[in-house]
């Protein structure tokens, strides 16, 4: 499901471009025309969102992703429905996905320690608690993208970025 530039979802998000797309969902960045601020909407793949378990999964991923207070994660803030699909909004954060920097460059050996560190500990306090609740770890800079698509939406700010 490609969504074109300027539609409106629930009255609320106006979607202005697609940002990526993975193997379950696709995010558009789009405006939250309450807040008048940019925001990442993904959304269920349409093929997927016709399974219940994988609305399901979708949904639970959603909502624990939500509790998740960590500075390495993008943060949950509103979960919804939109002819038939699920989708989330996240706060957005401009950057390059780790795919796309891997393709242009190779990373050295420092910013493959840098990005697998953040991501390690960023696996690691969100394991601490039960249902993966997490507590603040510190200053972090790489941002994920809910789960889904695990790290491949990580998006690196010190050095292999151009935010």
């Amino acid at each position: 499901m490609d969504i074109a530039p300027g539609t409106i979802i629930q009255q609320k998000y106006q979607v202005e471009s697609k940002l990526g797309e993975g193997s379950s969902s696709i995010v558009y960045k789009a405006i939250d025309l309450d807040l008048k601020k940019p925001i990442a909407l993904k959304l269920l793949r349409e093929e997927l969102a016709m399974l219940p378990s994988r609305r399901k999964r979708f949904l639970r991923e959603a909502r624990i992703a939500a509790r998740l207070i960590h500075p390495a994660v993008m943060p949950v803030r509103a979960i919804g429905e939109w002819q038939n699909t699920l989708y989330l909004v996240m706060d957005f954060h401009p950057g390059k996905t780790l795919r796309s920097i891997l393709k242009e460059h190779t990373l050295t050996l420092e910013e493959v320690r840098s990005l697998a560190g953040q991501m390690l500990l960023c696996l690691r306090d969100a394991h601490k608690m039960p249902e993966h609740g997490v507590t603040d770890a510190g200053d972090r800079r790489s941002y994920s993208a809910p789960f889904q698509s695990g790290f491949s939406a990580a998006t690196h700010h010190t050095g292999c970025s151009n935010s």
